[in-house]
Protein backbone atom coordinates (compact mmCIF):
# COMPACT_ATOMS: atom_id res chain seq x y z
CA UNK A 1 0.00 0.00 0.00
CA UNK A 2 2.84 2.40 0.82
CA UNK A 3 4.42 1.58 -2.53
CA UNK A 4 1.19 2.46 -4.38
CA UNK A 5 0.96 5.75 -2.48
CA UNK A 6 4.59 6.54 -3.31
CA UNK A 7 4.00 5.81 -7.01
CA UNK A 8 0.88 7.99 -6.96
CA UNK A 9 2.77 10.87 -5.31
CA UNK A 10 5.65 10.65 -7.81
CA UNK A 11 3.16 10.64 -10.70
CA UNK A 12 1.33 13.64 -9.26
CA UNK A 13 4.56 15.60 -8.87
CA UNK A 14 5.54 14.83 -12.46
CA UNK A 15 2.12 15.85 -13.77
CA UNK A 16 2.05 19.07 -11.75
CA UNK A 17 5.64 19.86 -12.69
CA UNK A 18 4.72 19.57 -16.35
CA UNK A 19 1.87 22.01 -15.87
CA UNK A 20 4.09 24.51 -14.08
CA UNK A 21 6.64 24.37 -16.90
CA UNK A 22 3.92 24.75 -19.52
CA UNK A 23 2.43 27.77 -17.74
CA UNK A 24 5.82 29.39 -17.27
CA UNK A 25 6.61 29.16 -20.99
CA UNK A 26 3.31 30.48 -22.35
CA UNK A 27 3.63 32.33 -25.65
CA UNK A 28 1.63 35.29 -26.89
CA UNK A 29 -0.58 32.83 -28.81
CA UNK A 30 -1.68 31.32 -25.48
CA UNK A 31 -3.31 34.63 -24.56
CA UNK A 32 -6.31 33.79 -26.75
CA UNK A 33 -7.54 31.75 -23.77
CA UNK A 34 -8.54 35.10 -22.20
CA UNK A 35 -10.82 36.20 -25.07
CA UNK A 36 -14.14 37.10 -23.45
CA UNK A 37 -12.57 37.00 -19.99
CA UNK A 38 -10.96 39.70 -17.86
CA UNK A 39 -7.16 39.96 -17.81
CA UNK A 40 -7.06 39.30 -14.05
CA UNK A 41 -9.06 36.06 -14.43
CA UNK A 42 -7.00 33.00 -13.57
CA UNK A 43 -6.36 30.41 -16.28
CA UNK A 44 -4.14 27.55 -15.13
CA UNK A 45 -3.32 29.69 -12.09
CA UNK A 46 -2.08 32.68 -14.13
CA UNK A 47 -3.51 36.02 -15.20
CA UNK A 48 -2.99 37.49 -18.64
CA UNK A 49 -0.44 39.85 -17.08
CA UNK A 50 1.64 36.89 -15.82
CA UNK A 51 2.52 35.79 -19.37
CA UNK A 52 6.32 35.97 -19.64
CA UNK A 53 6.30 36.58 -23.41
CA UNK A 54 3.95 39.54 -22.96
CA UNK A 55 6.03 41.00 -20.13
CA UNK A 56 9.30 40.55 -22.06
CA UNK A 57 7.96 42.26 -25.19
CA UNK A 58 6.48 45.18 -23.27
CA UNK A 59 9.73 45.67 -21.33
CA UNK A 60 11.46 46.40 -24.64
CA UNK A 61 9.78 49.81 -24.75
CA UNK A 62 8.61 50.72 -21.26
CA UNK A 63 10.51 50.47 -18.02
CA UNK A 64 9.69 48.03 -15.25
CA UNK A 65 7.93 50.68 -13.13
CA UNK A 66 5.50 51.60 -15.91
CA UNK A 67 4.98 47.93 -16.76
CA UNK A 68 4.22 47.17 -13.12
CA UNK A 69 1.84 50.14 -12.98
CA UNK A 70 -0.07 49.02 -16.08
CA UNK A 71 -0.07 45.26 -15.37
CA UNK A 72 -0.30 45.08 -11.60
CA UNK A 73 -1.79 48.32 -10.37
CA UNK A 74 -4.34 49.67 -12.83
CA UNK A 75 -4.44 46.39 -14.77
CA UNK A 76 -6.10 44.68 -11.84
CA UNK A 77 -8.54 47.49 -11.03
CA UNK A 78 -10.80 48.36 -13.96
CA UNK A 79 -10.49 46.37 -17.18
CA UNK A 80 -12.49 45.39 -20.19
CA UNK A 81 -12.83 41.77 -21.21
CA UNK A 82 -10.18 40.71 -23.72
CA UNK A 83 -11.38 41.06 -27.32
CA UNK A 84 -9.97 39.75 -30.59
CA UNK A 85 -10.30 40.93 -34.17
CA UNK A 86 -8.14 39.89 -37.14
CA UNK A 87 -5.53 38.20 -34.90
CA UNK A 88 -5.17 41.25 -32.67
CA UNK A 89 -6.02 40.92 -28.98
CA UNK A 90 -7.17 44.03 -27.15
CA UNK A 91 -7.77 44.94 -23.54
CA UNK A 92 -8.33 48.30 -21.91
CA UNK A 93 -7.34 49.03 -18.31
CA UNK A 94 -7.58 52.12 -16.15
CA UNK A 95 -7.20 53.44 -12.65
CA UNK A 96 -10.38 53.09 -10.59
CA UNK A 97 -12.32 56.37 -10.39
CA UNK A 98 -9.80 58.04 -12.72
CA UNK A 99 -10.05 56.37 -16.12
CA UNK A 100 -9.73 59.69 -17.93
CA UNK A 101 -6.42 60.33 -16.17
CA UNK A 102 -4.60 56.97 -16.13
CA UNK A 103 -5.36 54.29 -18.68
CA UNK A 104 -3.79 51.94 -21.15
CA UNK A 105 -5.11 50.22 -24.23
CA UNK A 106 -3.04 47.10 -24.77
CA UNK A 107 -2.87 45.45 -28.20
CA UNK A 108 -1.21 42.12 -28.98
CA UNK A 109 -0.66 41.36 -32.66
CA UNK A 110 -0.57 37.57 -32.77
CA UNK A 111 0.69 37.44 -36.39
CA UNK A 112 3.62 39.80 -35.82
CA UNK A 113 4.21 38.61 -32.22
CA UNK A 114 4.34 42.24 -31.07
CA UNK A 115 2.62 44.34 -28.45
CA UNK A 116 1.52 47.96 -28.51
CA UNK A 117 0.16 50.25 -25.83
CA UNK A 118 -1.82 53.45 -26.12
CA UNK A 119 -0.92 55.17 -22.85
CA UNK A 120 -2.79 58.00 -21.18
CA UNK A 121 -1.36 59.60 -18.09
CA UNK A 122 -2.83 63.01 -17.33
CA UNK A 123 0.36 64.57 -16.00
CA UNK A 124 2.00 64.04 -19.41
CA UNK A 125 -0.76 66.08 -21.15
CA UNK A 126 -0.29 63.86 -24.18
CA UNK A 127 -1.45 60.36 -25.08
CA UNK A 128 1.35 58.16 -26.38
CA UNK A 129 1.48 55.22 -28.78
CA UNK A 130 4.17 52.84 -27.54
CA UNK A 131 5.84 49.88 -29.23
CA UNK A 132 9.24 48.22 -29.44
CA UNK A 133 9.45 49.12 -33.14
CA UNK A 134 9.56 52.91 -32.77
CA UNK A 135 10.03 55.84 -30.45
CA UNK A 136 6.94 56.86 -28.44
CA UNK A 137 4.53 58.73 -30.68
CA UNK A 138 2.48 61.63 -29.29
CA UNK A 139 -1.09 61.25 -30.57
CA UNK A 140 -2.86 64.16 -28.88
CA UNK A 141 -4.51 64.67 -25.51
CA UNK A 142 -7.42 62.38 -26.35
CA UNK A 143 -5.68 60.13 -28.87
CA UNK A 144 -6.25 56.91 -26.95
CA UNK A 145 -9.93 57.54 -26.48
CA UNK A 146 -11.12 59.01 -29.75
CA UNK A 147 -11.42 55.87 -31.86
CA UNK A 148 -12.84 52.38 -31.66
CA UNK A 149 -9.93 50.30 -30.30
CA UNK A 150 -9.40 48.33 -33.50
CA UNK A 151 -9.59 51.52 -35.59
CA UNK A 152 -6.97 52.98 -33.25
CA UNK A 153 -4.77 49.93 -33.85
CA UNK A 154 -5.28 50.17 -37.62
CA UNK A 155 -4.20 53.82 -37.49
CA UNK A 156 -1.07 53.45 -35.33
CA UNK A 157 -0.20 49.75 -35.14
CA UNK A 158 1.90 49.68 -38.31
CA UNK A 159 5.64 49.15 -38.05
Amino acid sequence: MHRNLAIFCVALVLIMGGRVVAAATMSLDDLTAWVGKYPADLIEGKTLWDNESLKADVLKYIGPKTQDYIFNQIGRQVASPVQIKDDVLYVSVCQAHACSEASARVFIDLKKKKTYICWRYATEKQDLWLSAAAEPKAIGEAGCGDLDPFDLFAKYGKD
